[in-house]
C-alpha cells in the first residue's frame, strides 16, 4: 500500500487556494475530495475552448490536464510527485496549466 505524504485537507486547500490565483477567462468548478482507495482531491477548470483538471494524490502523486473542447483531445499533460503541496514547480506547471487552458483556439 502507498504511503500517504500529503494531507488530504492541506490538498483541498491549495486547489481551493487556486480561485485566488486565475486568470480571466479561467473559472475554478469544483473542488472535491474522495477518501476511498488512496485519498485524492480534483479540482475541475472551464475556460472557453478547453477544460482542465488537477488531481492530487496523498501519495504526492499530481497529474495536470488540460482537453480540447472541440474534440476531447490532450492539449497538456504533466505528471509529478511532489513530497510537500508548497512545492514552487507546482506554482510553474500550474501557471502553464492556465496557458494551455486559455491557448486552446476551436479546431476548424
Amino acid at each position: 500500500m502507498s504511503e500517504d505524504i500529503l494531507r488530504l485537507s492541506d490538498v483541498k486547500k491549495w486547489l481551493e487556494s487556486k480561485r485566488n490565483h486565475l486568470v480571466d477567462g479561467v473559472v475554478l468548478a469544483e473542488v472535491r475530495t474522495n477518501s476511498e482507495h488512496i485519498a485524492s482531491a480534483a479540482a475541475d477548470f472551464d475556460a472557453s475552448w478547453a477544460i482542465g483538471r488537477i488531481s492530487v494524490w496523498v501519495t504526492g502523486e499530481i497529474d495536470f490536464e488540460v482537453l480540447r473542447r472541440s474534440d476531447s483531445s490532450v492539449a497538456f499533460f504533466e505528471h509529478q510527485t511532489v513530497s510537500k503541496i508548497e512545492d514552487a514547480q507546482l506554482e510553474d506547471i500550474y501557471n502553464e496549466f492556465l496557458q494551455h487552458l486559455l491557448s486552446e483556439a476551436p479546431v476548424g
